[in-house]
């Protein structure tokens, strides 16, 4: 009768050990194995991170802790190249170009509408209310005193007195229109588009219907949406039927 393979081995001289089943071990070897596969595991996967890791470039070699700004000397950190206290680009060693108005937080959270802001916001100058009393004032004295000066003299108006009262209605116009451009945010020099014609009909919208900071915002409020459609389009309108109406009884 052919031996079992424990009698063989008993000949040679091997007592072989029973083997462990899973109820014969403690708790204590349970939790060492446990410990053994979870090492093994940690093992496995940092290798394969380290497989899958990139190439480093030269920069992150030379500079294993980050770049150093040659102007401040903070460290930039591993991978940049931008200085954020100098603003300067370590790469090319150029000084960026920032540029934030005056009276303007860089940082402000954009607004949806300009809806809910006052004319004079952090903008300067005179808003579109003021620019409207303004204008009305500076016509009322001007045209009052001429009239005046008319009923006084009985049409015979100094030629230079006229001309003194002009200059100073003129200067006051500029300087309102100064103001009212400051508040846009636009170049104070545009005043002089005042003076060419057509181009006129443009600043004049500018300067009637849009608000304060409308040169950074583009944004047309409610307010500028109604003094564009009474001030400019229902005029033509008017003038439109006006016309027409004027024609038809013409050709009657």
């Amino acid at each position: 009768m052919e031996q079992s393979s424990s009698g063989r081995l008993k000949k040679m001289g091997f007592e072989p050990k029973a083997t462990k089943t899973l109820d014969s071990e403690t708790p204590e070897e349970k939790e060492v194995e446990a410990r053994e596969i979870s090492d093994v595991s940690e093992e496995i996967s940092e290798t394969a991170k380290l497989r899958l890791a990139r190439t480093p470039t030269q920069v992150e070699i030379d500079f294993p802790n980050g770049m150093e700004c040659p102007s401040c000397k903070e460290n930039l950190g591993l991978g940049a190249i931008i200085c954020m206290a100098c603003e300067i680009n370590v790469q090319t060693g150029k000084k960026l170009k920032s540029k934030v108005k005056k009276g303007r937080n860089a940082y402000a959270a954009p607004k949806d509408s300009t809806n809910d802001l006052p004319d004079d916001i952090d903008c300067g100058g005179i808003g579109r209310g003021r620019y409207w009393l303004y204008l009305f004032l500076a016509n009322l004295v001007f045209y009052g005193i001429v009239i005046a000066l008319a009923l006084v003299t009985e049409g015979q108006i100094n030629n230079a007195l006229l001309s003194g009262l002009y200059i100073v209605y003129l200067g006051a116009l500029i300087y309102t229109i100064i103001k009212r451009l400051r508040n846009l945010g636009s170049s104070a020099w545009l005043f002089l588009l005042s003076f060419v014609p057509l181009i006129n009909i443009w600043l004049g919208y500018r300067l009637s219907c849009c608000p304060a900071g409308y040169a950074d915002h583009r944004q047309l409020d409610s307010t500028g949406k109604k003094i564009v459609f009474f001030v400019f389009i229902l005029p033509i309108l008017l003038a439109f039927c006006g016309g027409i109406a004027a024609a038809v009884l013409t050709a009657k």
